[in-house]
């Protein structure tokens, strides 16, 4: 089997977002999801950029969960995949207003008004809000896990680590309560250490001579000189909140 290739997001046309197939019961209706490209019908699968992850996976009922925060290594691309998951909520939106009768009708007999729940939601800790994702571990599907470039098992996965994405935008789901959202799965997800600059410095040996004056005529210092070399000064700072 070869492998496939997520699509890039800035080649990803959100008119081409095809519905396959709808499950539907009196709690729940799924609507599969696909992309057509070159007249082919594919998963809908993208690439995130790298992700500041600030939160450890967390347990929720029998499977566990990860808020994946939008700060990014690289401002432009971060906008880029921001504004692209806003994409996709406005067309399940337009779609969801055209198909409402076929959507809706089952489990929203009384006419009640459709709360849109949208892929990004606002969190206290990050500016451009967080992803929530499952981690899936089924008998038809799992999602790979790795830690610098290696495999692991959930357990290992801490807080503040850089986070590169492989999602399927898979299903939307409607629930009896009428909450609608867009259903993204993990496939891989891999983590990596933040990187430190190393500065694990230490003294080195005197000798015998360090610290000894051996001119004792002290030239007088040109202060004008001195004060115009001091005026390019080089401001060293770190962003780990960049919004890529």
């Amino acid at each position: 089997m070869s492998i496939q290739k997520p699509f890039r997001i800035s080649k990803i046309n959100t008119d081409n977002i095809v519905y396959t197939k709808i499950k539907k019961n009196k709690k729940k209706t799924i609507i599969y999801i696909k992309y057509q490209d070159n007249n082919k019908l594919k998963n809908f699968v993208f690439q995130t950029p790298s992700i500041l992850s600030m939160y450890s996976p967390f347990k929720e009922n029998n499977y566990y969960e990860i808020d994946s925060s939008l700060n990014f290594k690289d401002k432009d691309k971060g906008k880029l995949f921001i504004d692209f998951l806003e994409s996709i909520d406005k067309k399940v939106l337009y779609d969801a207003s055209i198909n409402s009768h076929e959507w809706f009708d089952l489990i929203n007999k009384d006419g009640n008004e459709v709360l849109h729940k949208s892929i990004i939601r606002e969190d206290e800790e990050c500016e451009n809000g967080v992803i929530k994702l499952k981690i899936l571990k089924t008998t038809d599907f799992e999602t790979i896990l790795r830690l610098n470039e290696k495999n692991v098992n959930i357990e290992e996965i801490g807080e503040d680590l850089w986070c590169k994405m492989i999602l399927e935008c898979y299903a939307i789901i409607i629930t009896e309560d009428l909450k609608m959202s867009v259903y993204i799965r993990p496939i891989i997800m891999s983590f990596k250490d933040r990187e430190e600059n190393n500065y694990n410095y230490d003294f080195i040996d005197e000798s015998d001579d360090d610290g000894v004056v051996k001119d004792l005529f002290i030239k007088s210092v040109d202060t004008n000189n001195e004060n115009s070399e001091n005026k390019s000064i080089v401001e060293e700072f770190g962003s780990t909140t960049s919004s890529d």
